[in-house]
């Protein structure tokens, strides 16, 4: 399948961009900025090159003082906001993710959490997933598959969203645009995770779960009807009929019968909610810390605030119900986020005032204050009961099945994707001299 790549000079602006915030030296990102600022605001707009407030606390590191974390991880944390905070074309969280995947969290990391945990006891702001209100499980205790792997290989199951789940699809599907070159880190990245058995060929089993259950029953009629849950007619597939005879049907569905489909993931599942959680958790208070600095870096850039600062609650809670809705210009430091997961924020009021009907008009009634996914509610008496009746599945007997050789995900890439790559730039880059390489190489080893 031909992979339509953006023009090579934007592919190697952005990666330039990432390894500038991954020095996390001012002078190197602005430098990089003013050389290749074109490129990047083609890219990501026009405001992607002006330097703000914002990315003035998130290279500060300031916020992650004292936050327990190894010190190679905050960086990578820095860094990777700092990235988002340019390209904006992804949810700030899974850098965060990728950076705590493999340590544990314990009462030693970010204090200021537990210590805030706490006081909230049953009944959290809306930032906070009902889970963190629980112990730690699953991969917020540590996974010693992932303690060693790189920052690629962990940005890649973070930005794919495969640390819960297991993922299938085209190679395009892994290829993370802001952190990835498709070169020379997503390659190896997928490389070290096939060595770590997170990501393998696709087998038939995966391909088949591409189809809806109705194609399924369509497609293998034999085996099932539309009764039958997806899961169960995909074991029952693979129970009854072969690799071979499964893929030669499967050529019907052309997204499924591909020869260069990758199945990568944890398959962790709810394991993977707490720390998922706490990842989002942790970006969106970092961020919102770099929001207010940044207003207030701006408002006193512009004369300072001499009527003082107007807050405009976004939530209603214990925390900013008692909250002033005016503080002075010197109270920098009263200035929310009130608690973490506070999304309160603040106008500078300026040398002729803001007009009080507008602001009163910004201070509409916040939302309820909720915690995030409460999970389910607890079953009615008659529910309860129906669900006590409900026999258990039996599993359907499984014959040995006959497993094709699955070639390995770089032999398959190499294979076709390079060669049906449909940029197709006048003169050869050194970038896509390497490919060529290295196609060489992989395709004498695969």
């Amino acid at each position: 399948m031909a992979v339509k790549l953006p023009d090579p000079a934007v592919t190697a602006a952005r990666m330039d961009l990432k390894q500038a915030c991954q020095t996390l030296n001012e002078s190197v990102i602005r430098d990089l900025l003013k050389t290749k600022s074109s490129l990047i605001q083609a890219a990501y707009g026009p405001q992607s090159c002006d330097w703000n407030g914002v990315r003035d606390r998130l290279l500060s590191g300031v916020d992650l003082d004292g936050s327990g974390f190894p010190a190679d991880r905050v960086n990578e944390i820095r860094s990777g906001l700092l990235l988002h905070s340019f390209i904006h074309n992804s949810k700030p969280a899974p850098y965060v993710t990728a950076a705590l995947l493999g340590p544990g969290l314990d009462a030693h990391i970010w204090p200021a959490f537990w210590e805030e945990r706490g006081t909230w006891k049953r009944k959290a702001p809306a930032a906070w997933d009902a889970v963190l209100l629980t112990a730690p499980t699953g991969l917020a205790l540590g996974a010693d598959e992932l303690v060693d792997l790189s920052a690629d290989a962990r940005g890649l199951l973070a930005h794919t969203g495969t640390v819960a789940k297991v993922k299938t699809g085209h190679l395009h599907t892994f290829w993370i645009e802001p952190t990835l070159d498709i070169d020379t880190t997503f390659f190896p990245a997928l490389q070290e995770l096939e060595d770590h058995g997170l990501a393998r060929g696709s087998e038939p089993a995966d391909r088949l779960r591409l189809l809806t259950a109705a194609q399924l029953v369509e497609l293998f009629p034999e085996c099932g009807d539309s009764a039958k849950s997806k899961s169960a007619l995909v074991d029952g597939v693979s129970a009854i009929l072969d690799d071979e005879e499964i893929l030669a049907r499967l050529e019907r569905f052309p997204d499924a019968a591909s020869p260069y489909l990758v199945t990568v993931g944890t398959n962790r599942g709810k394991d993977a909610d707490w720390l998922l959680s706490f990842s989002s958790l942790l970006a969106d208070w970092l961020l919102r810390r770099a929001e207010v600095s940044s207003t207030v870096q701006v408002a006193m850039s512009k004369g300072g605030a001499p009527g003082g600062w107007h807050v405009i609650r976004a939530d209603r809670c214990k925390v900013c119900a008692i909250a002033l809705d005016n503080i002075a210009e010197a109270d920098v430091e009263k200035l929310p986020p009130f608690h973490i997961g506070c999304h309160c924020f603040v106008i500078a009021d300026g040398p002729y005032g803001l007009p009080p009907g507008l602001v009163e008009g910004m201070r509409r009634a916040p939302r309820n204050t909720a915690t995030k996914n409460p999970g389910p509610s607890k079953p009615t008496p008659a529910k309860a009961a129906a669900l006590r009746k409900t026999s258990p599945r039996k599993a359907s007997p499984r014959k040995p099945a006959k497993r094709s050789k699955q070639p390995s995900i770089l032999g398959a890439v190499i294979g076709g994707v390079l060669g049906g790559l449909s940029t197709k730039p006048k003169k050869a880059t050194k970038r896509q001299a390497a490919a060529k390489r290295n196609a060489k190489k992989w395709g004498n080893s695969y």
